[in-house]
């Protein structure tokens, strides 16, 4: 929201609502906050100090990896990865299988996908596995790079923006083989 706004909010809520029992909890990022408070009150205003004010209690939770992300995101929406064909990674010679989430955030990384761009991307998904009628797994390989496309409004077909340390995912010759990752 507003910088101006969301300060008015904490200030009314401080006013308005200090009744003994009555707990507000408020999720925010802080530096942010910090900073909006700057823009009304000036740059030199000490607005960590003003803050405290606010709140007897902060928790600072850990940011989620992607994959924990992605996971999660994939379980709320229901998916299931009996609809899913997942390639194995190959490495050292060696496959490994991998879960439909864990494939989804290595993807993810490797285009430089965001948070809120992966809760879209996974949204879109559900709603191409509501509408998939055929009795065939769907191949994340070649359907995650076209929602990426998607939901940065790019063309379906667009290549992925590619930077040193992209990897390439192709598939190999013999399809039961699986896919393969090759580092650029």
């Amino acid at each position: 929201c507003r910088p101006d706004y969301a300060v008015r909010v904490l200030e009314e809520v401080k006013h308005y609502f200090d009744i003994p029992g009555v707990a507000f909890v408020f999720a925010l990022h802080r530096k942010q906050l910090h900073e909006s408070i700057k823009a009304i009150y000036g740059s030199g205003f000490n607005s960590q100090e003003y803050l405290r004010r606010f709140y007897d209690r902060r928790y600072e939770l850990r940011p989620l990896s992607l994959e924990e992300l992605v996971d999660g995101l994939f379980r709320s929406n229901s998916l299931s990865e009996d609809a899913f064909y997942v390639p194995p990674l190959v490495g050292n010679g060696k496959q490994s299988a991998v879960t439909a989430p864990c494939f989804m955030a290595s993807m993810f990384e490797d285009m430089y996908v965001t948070a809120r761009e992966a809760a879209s991307i996974i949204d879109a998904l559900r709603l191409f596995v509501d509408g998939w009628e055929h009795h065939v797994l769907i191949e994340l390989t070649w359907l995650l790079p076209m929602l990426v496309n998607l939901v940065r409004e790019q063309d379906l077909l667009a290549d992925v923006p590619a930077q040193h340390n992209y990897r390439i995912w192709h598939p190999t010759i013999a399809r039961d083989t699986g896919f393969t990752i090759v580092e650029a």
